[in-house]
Parts: structure tokens; C-alpha cells; sequence
């Protein structure tokens, strides 16, 4: 199995359980429908949402990322992407997490991707946006993390695969979910214990480094349908 430069990626502990609900019931003895429904009361999004977020999150090398979803233009898309499957380590941020903002950041700048949260994790990022006009989600997230592989590549001298082909894609169509799960998407370092505050984090929207960077007055007057 390839390993990557020692210096760009850091040991990651243990592995994914197969199952979401074996696993929470494995971790906390409750039954699934207890551990959703607390999930739900403390992150304020709908059962979908967290399952979602639940399967993005335990199933980092699962074969059944969507793909070629169908692009909605102007509708907004949490989309998880992962590193590859072959991949035995953790992005060294300290190094690498920049340009994944970096990234994040000119499909806003330069491609019309409105943006409302993200985080960067040793392991998979986050991403909220509403996707252009005339533009298609596949795309854009394809340019976004080809360009950081290629990026990370560059820096460290090497070739190969950096992410999974496929990523975990939800199309929000409710106002009222978005508050709650940018809450949860920037407090992901916080629940990984990796920092006090998402506001620490600074791979993240929550940083007050990004904030010029967020297009979330743009979600005042946006309609979801």
C-alpha cells in the first residue's frame, strides 16, 4: 500500500466502522433512533441531514459516494470530499491547509461559487456553496480538488491519487436547515478535539480570517425551492 512523504501527511488513528449504526450503538449503547434524535436536538438539522452527515463522516472510503449528481444552478450543496482509500495518512495542515482554502476560495472568486461554510479536516473537507449559473457541481468540485492534488504534488514532489473519485453530496432545500449545518460543519475540529472553539480552527469559515470570503447575506433573499 503507497504512503505518502512523511512530512506532508501524519499518522491517522484507527479506522472506519462499517456499519453507522453499529457504531453508535457500539459507542454509546443507545439505539440508533435515541442517538438521532440527540444528534438532531443538539445541531438543529433535520434526520436527513444527520444521517447524512453521519454516513459522510464513519464511511470515509465508502464505495457509494454519489456521483454525477444532477446540477441544480443557484441551489446550495454541502459536498464532503475524502482522501483516497490507498491513502494510510492525515494532510499535515500546518503545510497544506492554506491551499485547500485556497481552493475553496477561488471557486468563488473567479467561478461565481457563492460561499457559505467550509472546514478543512486532516482527512476530508467540508464544503457549502451555491453552485453558478450555467454551471454544473460535478465541475466545479472536479477543478477544486484536481487543482489542490496537483497543488500538493508540486509542493512535496511526488505523483498519485490525493482524494476518492466520487464525494457525498446534499442538496439543501430548506432556509432553516443552513444555519444548522454551517454550525456543524464548523464544528467539526471542535467535536474531532483538535481545538476549544471553531473559531480556532483556522481551515475554516469560523476563522475571522475567511469571513470577507463568506456570501451568506446572499442567503437572505435566496428562495429555496
Amino acid at each position: 500500500m503507497k504512503r505518502y512523504h512523511d512530512e506532508v501527511f501524519k499518522p491517522s488513528e484507527g479506522s472506519s466502522p462499517s456499519s453507522v449504526g453499529g457504531a453508535l450503538h457500539a459507542a454509546t449503547g443507545l439505539n440508533s433512533d435515541l442517538v438521532g434524535g440527540a444528534l438532531r436536538a443538539a445541531t438543529g438539522l433535520n434526520s436527513d441531514l444527520v444521517g447524512g452527515a453521519l454516513r459522510a463522516a464513519t464511511l470515509p472510503h465508502s464505495a457509494d459516494l454519489r456521483r454525477h449528481r444532477i446540477s441544480l444552478p443557484l441551489h446550495t450543496y454541502h459536498i464532503t470530499k475524502r482522501l483516497d482509500a490507498s491513502i494510510v495518512c492525515e494532510i499535515d495542515l500546518a503545510r497544506c491547509g492554506e491551499i485547500l482554502v485556497d481552493a475553496l476560495v477561488h471557486q468563488r472568486n473567479q467561478h461565481g461559487c457563492r460561499l457559505f461554510a467550509f472546514v478543512i479536516m486532516p482527512d476530508h473537507v467540508h464544503w457549502l456553496f451555491a453552485v453558478p449559473e450555467k454551471a454544473i457541481l460535478s465541475e466545479r468540485v472536479k477543478v477544486a480538488f484536481n487543482w489542490v492534488a496537483l497543488q500538493i504534488n508540486k509542493v512535496y514532489g511526488r505523483r498519485g491519487r490525493l482524494w476518492q473519485d466520487g464525494y457525498y453530496d446534499h442538496l439543501v432545500r430548506e432556509n432553516g436547515t443552513v444555519s444548522g449545518l454551517i454550525r456543524y460543519i464548523e464544528a467539526n475540529p471542535v467535536r474531532k478535539e483538535l481545538c476549544v472553539t471553531a473559531e480556532a480552527w483556522e481551515w475554516s469559515s469560523a476563522c475571522l480570517r475567511w469571513k470577507q470570503c463568506l456570501d451568506r447575506e446572499w442567503l437572505s433573499f435566496h428562495r429555496f425551492e
